[in-house]
């Protein structure tokens, strides 16, 4: 809930360079009607009715917009990362060949950062 309220969520505050009380009264009435609204988006998210499983959903999404407009953005963050086919033991079983005895003082960062190497060149 943390990521959706500091990167997703609505602005906490909204400042009007207007300087007039009554004005400002009417504009942050109005506004926190708004804001208020935009909060429960993640309550209207979780209670509704769930997608059904062989739908689309990058087109419930899409289709969705305009009911959650900032859920959206994180949707279509988390969505882009695509899942990988292959299995995670097949990637990490080359590990053996890069720690060999010459190799055993290695860093993990610096194993890792190889691994990965090696996965994306392939």
């Amino acid at each position: 809930m943390n990521i959706y309220s500091t990167k997703y969520g609505p602005p906490e505050h909204l400042e009007d360079g207007n300087s007039n009380s009554e004005n400002n009264g009417f504009l942050n009435h109005i506004f926190g009607k708004l804001q208020k609204i935009q909060q429960n988006e993640v309550d209207l998210y979780l209670k509704a009715p769930r997608a059904e499983p062989q739908q689309d959903i990058l087109l419930w999404w899409k289709a969705n917009e305009t009911v959650y407009p900032h859920l959206v953005k994180m949707a279509r963050d988390y969505l882009a990362i695509t899942a990988t086919s292959v299995p995670v033991e097949r990637v990490f079983s080359g590990g053996a060949d890069l720690l060999a005895a010459k190799r055993c003082s290695l860093k993990a960062k610096t194993i890792r950062a190889c691994m990965c190497l090696k996965f994306w060149h392939e």
